[in-house]
């Protein structure tokens, strides 16, 4: 139960933010895949044409996800991606002092 419940407000929490910046979840979640760095390559699946909408305005919105934003959503699931790992070079990062 505690996992459906945290699954639950993790959602909320990003629709809060998908709602605040006038979007739906899965334009939000494209938005941030295409703003992070770290990601090589995305691959949009859009088998409808509402699909490759929503991956025009996430690329539109990527723009709008600030170091603000990132950390809401970050704060909402929790969490924060790991950089220990470089998927480009597809190797541990040297350590940074």
């Amino acid at each position: 139960e505690d996992k459906k419940d945290n699954t639950v407000k993790c959602l909320n929490g990003l629709k809060a933010i998908a709602d605040e910046l006038g979007c739906n979840m899965a334009t939000l979640a494209m938005a941030w895949v295409l703003k992070y760095d770290k990601v090589s390559t995305v691959l949009v699946g859009a088998t409808k044409l509402k699909y490759f909408d929503d991956f025009e305005s996430a690329m539109k919105l990527r723009e709008k996800l600030t170091e603000e934003v990132e950390q809401k959503i970050n704060d909402a699931l929790g969490n924060q991606p790991s950089t220990e790992f470089d998927c480009r070079l597809w190797k541990n990062r040297d350590p940074v002092r």
